[in-house]
């Protein structure tokens, strides 16, 4: 049976998206009491981390005093990477109609000259209640029906098109929605540091580049200079690309029948 409205179980699978990946601004600060911000049991590390979502703008998470800074630790850039997204096919209201196509193979040798096969003649007569005489194109991606016949034409052509929505197979089986990286970020920052808590030019302790892919890295801060504030701006952000893969989309299914007798209601 395919249908045009849809139970849970029937519905087409859903369509898969993307959300696309984007580019973040270090999450990690801290000053450390190595000038080298090696992590060793001796060495102390304060947190100076900027606010979560941080865009760049010029921040002051706090102060931390000199005499604990000789080097700036600054974690990398990173990825947010591509979420899956299904979206399941809309649900049509009112009406519907529903279409159920009944097939049969070939018998051979009950035509009076066994050269040919036969079927019934296409006439109304032979029809159960209801039905129609519809032929499915070949090709599933072809959705053009034949002309409607002509005075030339012997007989009337398949040219009554009607398109029907649903699924074939029960129960719904979808492969679930996933994003596979095709292109990857090419992305990376410099970072400022501030003495003070208003990232004043005059009283920047120096700047680091960090980069998408890499560990971070170390900003020696010199003796006796305290942080009070950060900002960051990007030198090159170019996140990268996902394919959505699984789901399905719409089961689209066209039938092309025999027009209906002047008079007749469509089934």
């Amino acid at each position: 049976m395919i249908a045009r409205s849809f139970s849970n179980d029937a519905r087409p699978c859903p369509t898969c998206e993307c959300t696309p990946p984007a580019c973040e601004l270090p999450s990690t600060v801290a000053g450390s009491s190595y000038s080298s911000c090696e992590q060793v049991p001796a060495a102390t590390s304060t947190p100076f981390n900027p606010p979560p979502g941080w865009d760049g703008s010029c921040a002051s998470p706090g102060t931390v005093s000199a005499h604990r800074v000789y080097g700036i630790s600054i974690g990398p850039v990173t990825e947010q990477p591509c979420a899956p997204r299904a979206v399941e096919p809309p649900i049509e209201e009112g009406p519907t109609q529903i279409v159920r196509a009944c097939s049969t193979s070939l018998i051979p040798a009950v035509c009076p000259d066994i050269a040919f096969d036969c079927m019934p003649s296409l006439e109304r007569a032979n029809l159960p209640k209801g039905f129609r005489y519809c032929i499915v194109p070949d090709n599933e991606n072809d959705e053009e029906c034949p002309a409607p016949a002509g005075p030339e034409d012997a007989g009337p052509n398949y040219s009554d098109k009607l398109t029907f929505h649903g699924a074939r197979h029960f129960p719904r089986d979808c492969p679930p929605c996933a994003c596979v990286p095709d292109a990857k970020s090419l992305c990376y920052a410099t970072v400022s540091v501030y003495e003070d808590r208003a990232c004043g030019a005059s009283r920047r302790i120096g700047a680091q580049r960090v980069y998408f892919g890499e560990e971070g890295a170390c900003l020696p801060a010199g003796e006796g200079l305290g942080l009070g504030s950060l900002s960051a701006e990007w030198d090159l952000n170019q996140p990268g690309s996902c394919t959505p893969v699984g789901g399905g989309g719409p089961n689209k299914v066209t039938l092309c029948c025999l027009p209906e007798p002047d008079g007749a209601t469509a089934q």
